[in-house]
């Protein structure tokens, strides 16, 4: 847990309450993204702007915490 406590002291601000939600899952839990975006949606963490809709700005929050590690793609089957 320090390792993660510390990485998540490095995240940009916008995305730390991102993170925060999904540590309510599970440890193990697997969800796509979309409904992820969509249950991010719901909490009221975004708003739509002219040049993004929600849908879009979430899915790049998801990238960009795949990026950093916070999450591991596996291959549904």
């Amino acid at each position: 847990m320090p390792v993660l406590r510390l990485s998540h002291g490095y995240l940009p601000a916008h995305l730390k309450q991102y993170f925060v939600y999904c540590s309510l899952f599970p440890k193990y839990y697997c969800f796509s993204v979309q409904n992820l975006v969509w249950l991010w949606m719901a909490q009221g963490y975004m708003q739509d702007n002219e040049e993004n809709a929600m849908e879009n700005i979430g899915d790049a929050y998801f990238k960009e915490l795949l990026s950093r590690s916070f999450f591991e793609k596996v291959d549904g089957g």
